[in-house]
């Protein structure tokens, strides 16, 4: 058995206030990236540079399949957001659980993300619908 995760092992549920508004299971790709900056200065008398890291966001990116109109509904509660119009969403989560092979369960939730461009469309004639989201958030959690 390997003890390597692999896709069909995520699941990725979408949050809007506090209330599961879909769990996207036509996941064609899904990217967490922990954003660290590096800095690097040098100093007179020294043999070496010094090295300094600070934790700039965790950036979120995923492309599905749009099954249904959740995902317009979405995109709009992400709209009226930025336009700080009424019906927008206050905070939009997205939470990751991975199921590992030997049992063990994580859980990786990106909290109150801020949304880039949004597009949702068709690359051919014979291809779903597909929907990608661009998020960035200072705020995470990793659970057991």
């Amino acid at each position: 058995m390997d003890d390597r995760i692999t896709g069909q092992d995520i699941t990725v549920r979408i949050i809007k206030d506090g209330v599961l508004q879909n769990e996207i299971t036509t996941i064609k790709s899904v990217q967490f990236t922990f954003e660290i900056a590096r800095s690097e200065e040098e100093y007179i008398g020294e043999v070496a540079m010094r090295y300094d890291m600070k934790f700039n966001g965790l950036a979120v990116k995923i492309e599905a399949h749009s099954e249904n109109r959740k995902s317009l509904d979405l995109i709009n509660a992400i709209v009226l957001k930025a336009q700080r119009r009424a019906g927008g969403a206050i905070r939009i989560d997205i939470a990751c659980s991975l199921i590992w092979p030997n049992g063990d369960k994580t859980s990786l939730m990106a909290k109150n993300l801020a949304f880039a461009d949004l597009p949702f469309g068709f690359d051919s004639r014979k291809d779903f619908a597909k929907v990608e989201l661009d998020g960035k958030t200072g705020e995470f959690t990793i659970t057991p």
